[in-house]
């Protein structure tokens, strides 16, 4: 089974330009420290789900809290298992 995660953001962030703005930051970030092929974005149809391929939750989680200070303002909590 391949592994993968999603990522939530919150509605209002990405209604707002800066919100956004700060959101594909982020992604751009997460997507370098855990060596992704391609960068993650936020997708037309999704704009409340990123998915992040070939990662598990604990490794993307520990790079979020490596690389994106302020992703409780951008993305929901992770889930409970």
């Amino acid at each position: 089974m391949e592994a993968v995660t999603h990522l939530y953001t919150y509605p209002e962030v990405l209604e707002l330009p800066q919100g956004r703005t700060d959101v594909e930051a982020a992604l751009e970030k997460l997507s370098a420290e855990l060596q992704l092929r391609h960068a993650l974005r936020i997708k037309p149809g999704h704009v409340g789900r990123i998915t992040v391929p070939d990662t598990t939750p604990d490794e993307t989680w520990a790079a979020m809290g490596r690389v994106v200070a302020d992703w409780p303002d951008l993305f929901l909590p992770r889930p409970a298992d």
